[in-house]
């Protein structure tokens, strides 16, 4: 395909945008991706193919030439230093840019997983009412809490016969209003006996093997080779006789008798000999073999005779 013809072929696919631009609705559609390429291939004497494959070899050498000018435009090139474009077709072929470049992108990325949506709001739930005294919220009840500043002094000389547990708090419920225990005095620590260390129970140690693990596992692939042995003597023993077999049929089909090494040996002898004389020598032959075979049927029928001669008598 000269220039010029692929300078009107780059023009026919410009005008043809489901070859080459994504956004068209039939950019994705292979049937009609076809019927375009088999009317440029008619128009251009080619096969849909050959049209097909001259349009990706046009783009390969444009991405090429694309690809080089780019990375020649770095900072601080001067226009001695860059790489321009002297391909006939780079500016027919230039509308294909859109497919080599990136478009424009949109971050989806937010700062906060709550500010894309206005009129939320992103403050947490307040809990300052779980932590609040709930006996303030019932009139009639003091809110006054305990003094703890003869927590470290004795209680007993403080308050005598007095307990230095604290009432426990108080919380409300769904179900209602429940106790909770209060974590325990610091008083009751300093005067309290520590809890007995309880005693660690040992679990009992195992009893050792009766046999070493090497010991035991030699004994196991003994026994079992044991167990095998038998089986593969068996086996082998029977593929043995089914190799003898063979061999002794294979030497039967093979086996000549006297008589086709007599007719090998006189053949080899008669193949030297003129036509009539190998005529004369067979009959020869077929004579002397017809007379044998007489013969022996006379002796054969005089020896049926003679005892039968015998039994009448």
């Amino acid at each position: 395909m000269s220039q010029d013809v692929a300078l009107q072929f780059i023009e026919r696919v410009h005008a043809e945008e489901c070859l080459w631009n994504r956004r068209v609705s039939g950019y994705k559609s292979p049937v009609v991706q076809y019927d375009v390429w088999c009317r440029l291939g008619e128009e251009f004497n080619a096969t849909p193919e050959q049209v097909k494959n001259k349009w990706r070899s046009l783009q390969s050498s444009f991405r090429h030439h694309y690809n080089k000018y780019q990375q020649s435009l770095v900072t601080g090139s001067g226009a001695d230093d860059v790489d321009a474009p002297c391909w006939f077709a780079y500016e027919a072929m230039s509308f294909t840019k859109c497919t080599t470049e990136c478009g424009p992108t949109r971050d989806t990325l937010t700062s906060t997983p709550y500010s894309s949506h206005p009129g939320t709001s992103t403050q947490q739930p307040s809990t300052s009412g779980l932590l609040r005294n709930p006996s303030s919220s019932h009139p009639g009840t003091s809110t006054q809490q305990p003094s703890t500043s003869g927590l470290l002094r004795n209680p007993s000389s403080s308050h005598p016969g007095t307990s230095t547990q604290q009432p426990p708090l108080l919380t409300i419920s769904e179900t209602g209003i429940s106790p909770t225990p209060r974590m325990p005095s610091p008083v009751q620590y300093l005067h309290s006996s520590p809890p007995p260390i309880a005693s660690v129970e040992r679990l009992p140690t195992p009893p050792p093997p009766t046999t070493p693990p090497q010991q035991r596992r030699r004994a196991i692939r003994r026994r079992w080779d044991e167990a095998n042995l038998s089986y593969t003597e068996d086996v082998l023993r029977i593929l043995r006789k089914v190799g003898e077999a063979t061999d002794r049929l294979i030497e039967a089909q093979n086996r000549t008798s006297d008589g086709a090494e007599f007719g090998k040996w006189l053949g080899a002898i008669m193949d030297g000999w003129s036509p009539q004389r190998r005529e004369r020598a067979k009959m020869s032959i077929r004579r002397k073999v017809v007379k044998i075979d007489e013969e022996r049927f006379r002796e054969r029928m005089d020896m049926e005779l003679l005892s039968s001669d015998s039994d009448n008598s």
